[in-house]
Parts: structure tokens; C-alpha cells; sequence
């Protein structure tokens, strides 16, 4: 992902995430991993998007980001996010999407910032966060929009595992190479399975959720 700048969610974007998430699975791939250019994995939702004056593609679009988002968190195959800087807001959330989750011990800032910003977390980014971080660690993320360092992000397991910059290329091709050794069918079936609940909850939501009624008071 390299938009230039704060590689934000929208229109192109998705188009990009759900191309390659089509192609992984055309292609069988054993992993698919999601990096973001230099000091910044993704800022999360455009928020030109958010403020437009054209509540329908407006709506659609946001539709289209939680989808996409939902998409990732129940691909059928191993995913890792290769967190290069900044994650932060639905960045950070299409970082907790990904099974598997490596950053960079650079000067970032990772965190839920939803709240602190007038966004009611809708139930789809809820759940993948729940599946991350367990109820009470998505709770106190969520609600406190804490931004923490990659080093704290790690204590507090919202990342697996930090390296030095210069060596995350090496440790995310080794540890990639290690998921391409499990059946990527049992696996995606596996997932699938454990988050079948928190999915069609999800997906049932996203009309009502993602609609003319969010972010009010951005």
C-alpha cells in the first residue's frame, strides 16, 4: 500500500485490497502480506470521504470499507501486516484484521483512535478487534483511543512481534515462509470456522451501521 502519503481507505485504495485478496486465493498462495510503504502501514478511513457531500457515494464507499476489512479478517489463508509506521484508526484495524501481525521498531504511533476522533466504532471493526485482543483488551483499546509506540503495542499484544526496521523484510519472508508449510485448506477452513458468529453478525450490520448516520459530528 502506497498512496503517497497517509495510505488511507477509499474507493482505490479497496480496489487494490480486494484485487490481491482475489488473486491470493487464485493463485493458492500460502500467505498473503500486507505492507505499507515507509513509517506508515495506513492512517485508516479517508476522511474527505467521510465529510463529502455526497451521502450516496459517500455510503457506498464506507460500505465497501468495512466489507474489505471483513474480507481480510476472514480470508481463507494465513495474513500478516507488516506494520512499516503509522497504524492507526481503521489503519489499525485493517492491521488487527490480519492473523498474524509484525511491526517495525520505528517512531510510529498504533492505535484504535475512533473515539478521540467522534467515530462510533461500528460492530465489524468491533469484532475483529475482539478477535485480536480478546473482549476486555478491545474494550480498553476502543474506548480509552490510546496510541502507543510499536514496543507498547507489543506488550500489550496488539502486535506479535517488533524488529528493527532494517530487519523487517527478512523476519516477515521467514516467518511467511513458515505459514506456506501449514495446508492453507485446513487452515482458511479452520478460520472460517472459528469466526463464522462474529462474521455473519458483522456482515448482517454493515448497511444499517455504515450508513447515512455515520460519523455525525465529524
Amino acid at each position: 500500500m502506497d498512496d503517497g502519503k497517509a495510505n488511507a481507505l477509499n474507493d482505490e485504495s479497496l480496489a487494490g485490497l480486494e484485487d490481491v485478496l482475489a488473486r491470493t486465493e487464485a493463485d493458492r498462495a500460502g500467505a498473503l502480506v500486507l505492507w505499507g510503504r515507509e513509517r506508515c502501514f495506513s492512517g485508516g478511513i479517508d476522511l474527505n470521504l467521510v465529510r463529502s457531500d455526497d451521502p450516496v457515494a459517500r455510503t457506498a464507499t464506507l460500505r465497501r470499507i468495512a466489507r474489505g476489512l471483513l474480507a481480510v479478517w476472514n480470508a481463507p489463508f494465513p495474513t500478516i501486516a507488516a506494520i512499516t509506521g503509522h497504524a492507526v484508526a481503521g489503519g489499525a484495524v485493517l492491521a488487527l484484521a490480519c492473523d498474524w501481525r509484525i511491526a517495525a521498531d520505528v517512531d510510529a504511533s498504533i492505535g484504535l483512535t475512533e473515539t478521540a476522533i467522534s467515530l462510533v466504532m461500528p460492530t465489524w471493526a468491533t469484532v475483529i478487534v475482539q478477535s485480536a485482543l480478546g473482549p476486555v483488551g478491545a474494550q480498553e483499546a476502543i474506548l480509552s483511543a490510546a496510541v502507543m509506540s510499536p514496543r507498547e503495542a507489543a506488550e500489550r499484544r496488539f502486535v506479535h512481534e517488533i524488529v528493527g526496521g532494517e530487519r523487517l523484510g527478512a523476519r516477515v519472508d521467514e516467518f511467511a515462509e513458515q505459514l506456506v508449510e501449514l495446508p492453507t485448506r485446513v487452515y482458511g477452513a479452520t478460520k472460517r470456522r472459528l469466526r463464522r458468529a462474529g462474521f455473519e453478525q458483522a456482515s448482517a450490520l454493515v448497511d444499517d451501521e455504515m450508513g447515512p448516520a455515520f460519523a455525525p459530528d465529524v
